[in-house]
């Protein structure tokens, strides 16, 4: 009976040692190279030359979403047709990335073909609540805009993240409610 006992209690010992996962490094292939962003500096992400050239706060939408907007350049010199990065507003208070608004001019994961320069203004809107996405988060702390390029070739991905000030997140929260956009042709 004690050796039964015995038996048991080693069988159970080693059968919960096979369960664990031991600590160590993440080996998730899809988490990206992190870079510190820095305004006016060029990165080259995957033969993409970018450029943020500002980043300040925008007005709300007219569902009252306090937004940013980031002036951007991109052009492609890898000699294949590429992406534009993903860009995408991250807060401390959610998982989820703040999306870009209708009225942009600079389309994030645009086509973008070999030589071509694509210029001008991404409005990209704070995170949804973890809680309840159909709200966003009241305000945004440790705030960074995320411009994210992935290889299509080896879906290597790598995130420019560009510190954002919280007087601006500030000056996105207290912003008026701005028209709907794209704006409609001036009728004359």
């Amino acid at each position: 009976m004690r050796r039964a006992l015995v038996v048991a209690g080693v069988l159970v010992i080693v059968a919960s040692g096979c369960t664990k996962e031991q600590p160590g490094e993440s080996t998730d292939a899809r988490a990206p190279e992190r870079r510190v962003g820095v305004i006016g500096r060029t990165e080259s992400l995957f033969g993409v030359d970018v450029v943020v050239t500002d980043l300040t706060s925008f007005t709300q939408s007219p569902g009252s979403v306090p937004r940013l907007v980031l002036s951007i350049r991109s052009e492609n010199r890898s000699g294949r047709d590429q992406q534009n990065p993903d860009v995408q507003l991250r807060c401390k208070e959610s998982p989820e990335g703040g999306s870009w608004f209708s009225g942009s001019t600079w389309e994030p994961n645009g086509l973008l073909a070999d030589g071509i320069v694509n210029e001008g203004q991404v409005i990209v809107g704070f995170p949804s609540k973890p809680e309840n996405p159909r709200y966003v988060v009241p305000t945004c702390t440790t705030a960074r805009v995320q411009v994210l390029a992935t290889d299509s070739d080896t879906g290597r991905r790598i995130a420019l993240e560009y510190a954002v000030g919280a007087d601006v997140v500030d000056a996105a929260v207290r912003a008026p409610v701005g028209p709907g956009l794209p704006l409609p042709d001036r009728q004359i």
